[in-house]
């Protein structure tokens, strides 16, 4: 739609930008409370936000003690600094956005309360932002620890002179340790009418002996100390009220004598009160039944539980207990019905777990009383399940507590949902592109499934590529890249309710595929009963649509230019950007490159190097001229496949020239169509040197002098010495074999077509260099008689050209011609019938 107002499209914002660095500074202490008297470790850590670099730029750390602190020590690598907490370094030459080595600083806190300290950052250059150059920490300084007491009773109410328990337990709140040798101190101030029996456990403590009758101080005592925020073991000690009545038993911790002090007295005491009836109940748990027995999890299960008084009082506030776990989380608990009072909770609740309380009221002596309850229980592997209740009256002592409780123990069968879901990515795919199919199997409980195995039919128009991740510490059966059908299985041991595991792996489509689908199912099996089989299996269908994909090839050099005799690595990368697999795919490098005029020579010089799983035919090791060829089964979307392999510069083409160009060609193809074709082929050219040394360079060349046959092998020496000033590096000697020589073989020497090339290399003043070049005479022989062959020293800057060509002379006998000879019986033979003919051809004159 047209802007009917153009004036208000654009708008414009001022940014000032000034050089400078922004650095800031963190701290922190290594604990917020310390003792009087005891270190306090700081770390400090200076940071360059960004800005210009800080590489000559000095920096500076500063760190103030506030009151109460005193200097320790200051250290930090890089950092000089002095008892002042001032810390310098010359630069900084990290990047921007990182911390600089950190300055831990030590210093004593001297004074109880808040302790303060400031640390600073700053450079010679503007910051940007100066309010991060500063960052402050605070310790608290004390000697204190907070020692808290609680007191328990077993029972309440009682009968005069039963039994029961009070614990004391003491609890270090910190924020410091009671060091060993300090003592801590429960005192129990037992009242009139209490008497404590024995100890029931006291591990560590040293207590008053037993037993004890009230009133009066009973004590339990330990020096082995106590951390910060940790509790001592419990002092349990037996006891009985010897009359009726409420007793409150009140005790203190304390500590005593040492570093350590308790500055907060409001926690250090507590009482607990028991009352003992005249009167008694004998209230009891007759029967606690469970139907059905076994139960299927998830499914309701019924517990009725029987209670009497056996008397001989009425009880009041009669309550019956059950903790009912392992529980289905929705619908749990379904329902507890009394036959006399009420229960909490009542009716349908969710959670894994509920606490069932039900007030019965008054349960006179003789009477009976039932509760049914109903709950829906979970469990993970099908086996016992046991569940307790107990009665008790919160006003009446019960003479025998043995009878409170009962329980019982009902079989309850695991049971699952296993279930399978199955996604597959892209919706339409290519021939030969991967798609990303995720399988989730999950269970939906409520036990924990066991033994779960998922089996995928692979599909027979697709390759398998790999498996991504298998989640839950389930592991799948190996599959070989490039298989065709067949399975996939995965497993776990165990799938924990309400709990899934995913599977994620690939498969790339045949370039048969195209216009079909790729149809790919999973199915999922435990070996936990289910209660619903019909959602244990899912199907993706992917249509196929032509294959895309681009091959490309791309060449470097590990050195350019080369200098004469020495070697470069050429590295070869061949990489599909896909979206397709690309199938059989052939790199062939050739050398030359076709059409190319090279003024450079270079031979093979191996060193092959091939990865993705790809096999290569070889030129001749020292050939200069050749074809590599590399085939690959396959390179998937995103793969590359890299060969090397090194060349060495032999020669220059040119006489007298310093350099010279020679050209590599490679290309490569795949069976697929390509989008594409441009890129498919590339020439490299690498440039070959030498240098310039005005020096002497002399070349002698010697051969037999003969004579020699056709077919005799004939071998000449050429001899390079540098007549000086200077030391030579990078001449080359030249010999172009006459006609009717063949070449054979030449040590340290290249032949490119009956050019033979020689690279001399360093050569010292005065020093020399031999070369052989190892030939045989043509059969039948064509060449000049005698044999002339000359060779010439190629070395830019000679200062005596005169020397560079030498020539050798060869006698050659034999036939010089195709035309065919006898053996000497045959011209014997030929010689007879001349004569006889000779003789026959007078008598016949006579007779005419």
């Amino acid at each position: 739609m047209p802007d009917g107002n153009t004036s208000n499209n654009t708008t414009s914002a001022d940014v000032t930008s000034t050089s400078g660095a922004d650095v800031s500074i963190t701290k922190t202490a290594a604990s917020s409370n310390v003792a009087q008297g005891a270190n306090v470790v700081y770390t400090l850590t200076p940071r360059l936000n960004g800005g210009v670099s800080l590489a000559g730029q000095p920096v500076t750390v500063t760190d103030t003690l506030g009151a109460g602190l005193s200097f320790v020590s200051a250290v930090g690598t890089g950092w000089v600094c002095d008892a002042t907490i001032t810390c310098t370094r010359t630069e900084y030459t990290g990047a921007n956005f990182s911390n600089m080595p950190t300055i831990t600083v030590t210093a004593t806190a001297n004074s109880a309360g808040t302790l303060g300290n400031t640390a600073g950052v700053s450079t010679a250059l503007p910051d940007p932002v100066p309010g991060n150059n500063s960052a402050s920490v605070n310790v608290t300084a004390s000697n204190d620890a907070d020692m808290q007491l609680t007191k328990t009773a077993s029972i309440n109410p009682v009968v005069p002179n039963q039994a029961f328990n009070y614990t004391l337990t003491a609890r270090n709140t910190g924020p410091l340790a009671v060091p060993n040798g300090q003592s801590i101190t429960i005192t129990d101030q037992v009242p009139a009418g209490v008497t404590l029996n024995s100890l029931v456990s006291a591990t560590g403590w040293a207590c008053d002996a037993l037993p004890f009758s009230g009133p009066g101080n009973w004590s339990c005592t330990r020096s082995t100390g106590l951390n910060a925020n940790t509790n001592a073991p419990a002092v349990t000690v037996s006891a009985v009220l010897t009359g009726t009545g409420t007793a409150t038993n009140n005790a203190c911790v304390a500590l005593g004598a040492g570093v350590r002090v308790d500055s907060n007295g409001a926690n250090n005491c507590v009482g607990v009160g028991v009352t003992s009836t005249a009167t008694e109940a004998d209230l009891r748990v007759v029967s606690k039944t469970a139907a059905p027995d076994p139960v299927v999890a998830g499914q309701n299960l019924t517990y009725v539980i029987t209670v009497d008084n056996v008397g001989p009082a009425a009880a009041t506030n009669v309550v019956v207990s059950d903790t009912l776990g392992s529980l289905v989380n929705t619908g749990g608990f379904q329902s507890a019905v009394a036959s006399q009072g009420s229960c909490t909770p009542n009716a349908v609740t969710n959670g894994t777990s509920q606490n069932l309380s039900c007030n019965l009221g008054t349960l006179n002596s003789g009477a009976q009383a039932t509760v049914t309850v109903v709950v829906r229980p979970s469990i993970a592997v099908s086996g016992p399940r046991t569940n307790t209740a107990t009665v008790r009256s919160t006003d009446v002592g019960d003479p025998n507590q043995a009878n409170n409780s009962g329980s019982v123990t009902s079989q309850v069968t695991a049971i699952v949902d296993v279930t399978a879901a199955k996604t597959a990515t892209p919706s339409t795919v290519a021939a030969g592109a991967p798609i990303t199919f995720v399988a989730t199997i999950g269970n939906t409980g409520p036990s924990t499934a066991q033994t779960v195995q998922m089996v995928d039919t692979l599909p027979s128009n697709a390759a398998f590529i790999d498996v991504v991740s298998v989640s839950g510490g389930g592991s799948c059966a190996p599959i070989a890249a490039g298989t065709v059908g067949g399975t996939l299985t995965c497993s776990w041991a165990s799938i924990n309710s309400g709990s899934q595991q995913t599977v994620n792996y690939r498969m790339r489509p045949l370039g048969s595929a195209t216009g079909s689908t790729v149809v790919n199912s999973v199915a999922a099996t435990t070996a936990t009963a289910e209660s619903n089989a019909a959602n244990n299996s899912a199907t993706t269908s992917t249509p196929v649509t032509a294959a895309q994909l681009d091959i490309l090839v791309n060449k470097v050099d590990s050195s350019d230019p080369v200098d004469l005799g020495q070697s470069t690595t050429y590295t070869i990368t061949v990489n599909n950007s896909g979206p397709s697999f690309g199938t059989n795919v052939v790199m062939t490098d050739i050398f030359p490159a076709p059409g190319s005029s090279p003024t450079a020579t270079f031979s093979y010089q191996g060193a092959l190097t091939v990865n993705a799983g790809g096999a290569c035919t070889e030129p001749t090791m020292g050939a200069t001229s050749g074809t590599l060829t590399c085939s690959f089964p396959g390179l998937s979307s995103g793969q590359s496949a890299t060969i090397t392999y090194v060349m060495r510069a032999e020669t220059l083409t040119v006489n007298g020239a310093t350099s010279g160009t020679a050209f590599n060609q490679a290309s490569v193809v795949v069976d697929e169509t390509e989008t594409t074709l441009a890129n498919n082929v590339v020439t490299h050219d690498t440039t070959a040197r030498r240098f310039t040394v005005a020096t002497d360079l002399a070349l002698n060349k010697t051969a037999p002098a003969g004579p020699l046959t056709p077919g005799a092998a004939l071998a000449y020496t050429l001899v390079v010495t540098n007549n000086g000033p200077l030391a030579s590096d990078g001449a080359q000697v030249v010999d172009v074999l006459p006609a009717g020589v063949n070449f054979v073989s030449a040590p340290g020497c290249v032949n490119a077509a009956g050019t033979v090339s020689c690279g001399v290399g360093a050569l010292a003043v005065g020093a020399s260099r031999t070369f052989t070049i190892n030939t045989t005479l043509a059969t039948p022989y064509s060449g000049a008689r005698p044999l002339v062959n000359s060779a010439t020293v190629d070395a830019p800057g000679d200062t005596n050209p005169g020397n560079n060509t030498s020539s050798a002379s060869t006698t050659v006998t034999g036939n010089a011609s195709n035309i065919p000879t006898l053996s000497e019986w045959g011209l014997i033979l030929l010689a007879a019938l001349l004569g006889l003919m000779a003789w026959q051809h007078p008598a016949m004159g006579r007779r005419r």
